[in-house]
C-alpha cells in the first residue's frame, strides 16, 4: 500500500482474516492510496473494502477466495481498479454502492456468486473478462455507466442485466 508520498508496496501476500471484521484490506476516509501487486487469499470478509475515500488505485493484485466480496467500494469517488485477478468470491467480485467515477478495467473476474454489480454514478466497466460466475455476470444499477468491450461468458442466471430504477414523480 502506498500514498503519493510513499511508493507502492512490493509484491507480498495477505492471508486469512484481517483486523476489520475479516476484511483483508480496508481503506476508509482516505485519499491518494495505491494497492499494487498483492496476493490476498482466504479473507473471512471482503478482500478489499474502500469506504468514504477518493483517488484510490487498485492495480495488479490477485484476490483469491474471500467469503464476501473481492472489492467493495462504498460512497467513494475516483477509484481505479485495473489489471486484477479476482477469483472465487463468496458474493460479488466487484461491487460499487453510492460511489462515482469508478473505472473497472482489464480485470479477470471469475467463479464468484456474481461478477460485477454497479450502483452509483459514472461507473465504467471496460475490457474485463467476467466469466463462470454462479448467479450472474454484470448487473448495472448505476446511472451514466459505460459497459464496453467486456468478455462476459458462461455466467449463470444472466450475462448483463440493467435494473436502473425508474425516476419517481414529484
Amino acid at each position: 500500500i502506498g500514498t503519493n508520498s510513499n511508493p507502492p508496496a512490493t509484491p507480498s501476500s495477505v492471508l486469512g482474516a484481517g483486523p476489520n471484521g475479516g476484511t483483508c484490506a480496508r481503506i476508509e476516509n482516505s485519499r491518494n492510496i495505491s494497492i499494487v501487486g498483492l496476493r490476498m487469499q482466504s479473507c473471512v470478509g471482503d478482500a478489499i473494502e474502500i469506504v468514504d475515500s477518493e483517488r484510490i488505485q487498485i492495480h495488479g493484485n490477485d484476490l483469491i477466495k474471500a467469503l464476501q466480496n473481492g472489492v467493495r467500494i462504498d460512497n467513494s469517488r475516483h477509484i481505479d481498479l485495473t489489471g486484477n485477478h479476482i477469483l472465487r468470491m463468496g458474493d460479488v467480485g466487484v461491487v460499487t454502492a453510492g460511489s462515482s467515477f469508478v473505472q473497472v478495467e482489464a480485470n479477470r473476474i471469475r467463479t464468484s456468486r456474481f461478477g460485477v454489480i454497479t450502483e452509483g454514478d459514472a461507473i465504467d466497466v471496460i475490457n474485463n473478462e467476467i466469466r463462470n460466475n454462479i448467479s450472474g455476470g454484470v448487473e448495472v444499477t448505476a446511472t451514466t455507466s459505460k459497459i464496453s468491450r467486456n468478455w462476459v461468458i458462461g455466467n449463470g442466471g444472466f450475462q448483463i442485466r440493467e435494473s436502473i430504477p425508474a425516476p419517481t414523480g414529484g
